[in-house]
């Protein structure tokens, strides 16, 4: 599927703005660049719903994006969720124990779309996956090799346990 997918709000924490807005310049000139919206004036960050925009294009070699989202503790942002089954997006979920037990209606949806989300791992207890006792961000880490390996394989226990199959990659909370 050749596609290009650009997002002009945060998407959970994946596409941002300005990786947004580098993507058009680097389009071949026979592809016609997407407009981003502006970003929000408030002096926060704020999450607003996404707006997608999709240019279709059957001319190989052309830009695309990869979504990936980590569904870490929180519940499922339906909005995100029924914006990618609507328009057959697909996606990356990395997902951790606490999540797969917050979330049941968007597993079911995740499992009844196979060709559109691959599943993978994201924790038991989305902690560090760090074998040595650290803050990262105000998260302790695992702390050990022991604790680490808990972490990645409760995670694919958890995953296993919903029905989703074996996750063939991990996604450290942290990003460390």
């Amino acid at each position: 599927m050749n596609s290009i997918l650009l997002a002009s709000a945060v998407l959970l924490g994946s596409i941002s703005t300005a990786l947004a807005a580098e993507i058009p310049s680097a389009l071949p000139a026979a592809v016609a660049p997407v407009v981003v919206g502006p970003a929000p004036k408030a002096p926060a960050p704020k999450l607003v719903e996404p707006h997608l925009h999709i240019a279709r294009s059957s001319v190989a070699g052309h830009a695309r994006i990869a979504l990936t989202f980590d569904a870490c503790m929180g519940q499922a942002d339906d909005r995100i969720l029924s914006t990618l089954v609507r328009e057959r997006i697909p996606a990356t979920i990395f997902v951790t124990a606490r999540w797969l037990r917050r979330n049941p209606a968007a597993i079911a949806v995740f499992l009844q779309n196979p060709d559109l989300f691959e599943l993978e791992n994201h924790g038991e207890n989305h902690i560090p996956a760090v074998d040595t006792p650290t803050l990262i961000y105000g998260i302790a880490s695992a702390g050990s090799p022991q604790a680490v390996r808990q972490e990645v394989e409760g995670g694919a226990a958890a995953m296993a346990a919903a029905g989703i199959p074996a996750p063939h990659w991990f996604r450290g909370s942290t990003a460390k």
